[in-house]
């Protein structure tokens, strides 16, 4: 699957890295739906009947679900939240796409970016210029993940400490 042909339901802003919910589709895998949470950054697979009114309203956030979902019912006379529309768009969404390939997912760690630049991914996405949001970035699914122990605050290396990790490298040898 290509991941750049995601299907993006969310607040996307290019402004605002703190969204309040919603979705990105990624695909299926076996009986599962694959979606990047817009709400916890996380990728998460779950089956078509995971898809309650509650789960989603986990999965997406509540505040985002009610904006987005929230319909006047005449019988009742009052809004509800229409979650079998959601879970129909997350799974038309997901089929859309075919088969998530988990090689895709770039979780805690250091990765080369088509760029030639690196961006360290951890309790949150950075890169010598600066912070990135979590997401979808040259085709790799970044989620939020475990701390790395290190940040973008971290004091660079000293020579003497580059040159401990050097001799390390070459004492395997």
């Amino acid at each position: 699957m290509n991941i750049l042909n995601n299907i993006d339901r969310g607040t996307s802003s290019p402004d605002t890295q703190d969204e309040s919910g919603g979705y990105t589709a990624l695909g299926t895998a076996g009986g599962k739906l694959v979606v990047l949470t817009k709400r916890d950054k996380a990728v998460v697979k779950v089956a078509p009947s995971g898809l309650s009114e509650l789960n989603l309203k986990q999965l997406c956030g509540a505040v985002w679900c009610d904006d987005h979902y929230l319909e006047y019912d005449e019988k009742k006379e009052a809004f509800v939240f229409n979650h079998r529309k959601l879970a129909t768009d997350i799974i038309r969404d997901c089929q859309a796409l075919g088969p998530y390939n988990d090689s895709s997912e770039r979780r805690t760690g250091v990765w080369l970016m088509e760029d030639g630049q690196l961006a360290v991914n951890g309790g949150q996405l950075w890169r010598a210029g600066g912070p990135l949001p979590h997401g979808i970035h040259g085709g790799h699914v970044y989620p939020a993940c475990a701390r790395i122990g290190f940040d973008a605050a971290t004091p660079e290396a000293t020579d003497e400490e580059m040159q401990r990790v050097l001799g390390a490298f070459d004492s395997l040898r």
